[in-house]
């Protein structure tokens, strides 16, 4: 969620704060979410973001955090 989001297609660079430290990742926009031109009316206002490559100890460090916070969801 982001309340500026990028144009679609820009390149961008995200901080992912994670348990083991922050994690810098290089990606383009996919699409954005914003009021008036809703493209997922469920998900926050802000953009999808595609990462592209990430390095192989972020890849990993990534994984773990998103199965971790999957583990704590309530279905």
């Amino acid at each position: 969620a982001t309340p500026r989001p990028s144009m679609r297609g820009s390149r961008v660079s995200v901080v992912l704060p994670l348990p083991a430290g922050n994690v810098a990742l290089g990606g383009r926009v996919l699409y954005t979410n914003v009021p008036g031109n809703l493209q997922r009316p469920d998900l926050p206002v802000g953009m999808g973001v595609a990462f592209e490559e990430p390095p192989p100890d972020a890849e990993r460090e990534l994984r773990h955090a998103v199965a971790q916070a999957l583990l704590s969801l309530v279905v």
